[in-house]
């Protein structure tokens, strides 16, 4: 089953400022969203439960050693991955 992405608009802020000056970073991100769209729990992505919001469980993926992507299912499906944020492993899980 391949799974929607869905954009919050914090994490399109996010994304933006992160990639700026960066083309590699840009393209490792992709990659680690088109794994989330196969397979969201795909090993090598170490996503790990972070607690919850709002009743939803939220996630974490890694794209680099530092760089964290947060996320939840959407609410009545499961079917749609919502990206809430991304960035630095502090910035993220504050």
């Amino acid at each position: 089953m391949n799974y929607q992405i869905k954009n919050s608009t914090k994490y399109l802020r996010q994304f933006k400022h992160l990639i700026r000056n960066n083309k590699h970073l840009k393209s490792k991100i992709i990659e680690v969203i088109e794994k989330m769209i196969s397979d969201p729990f795909d090993l090598s992505l170490r996503t790990h439960n972070v607690g919850q919001e709002d009743g939803n469980k939220l996630w974490s993926s890694r794209v680099t050693g530092d760089i964290r992507i947060i996320w939840t299912f959407d609410e009545d499906k499961k079917v749609i991955i919502i990206l809430l944020k991304i960035g630095g492993h502090d910035d993220v899980y504050l």
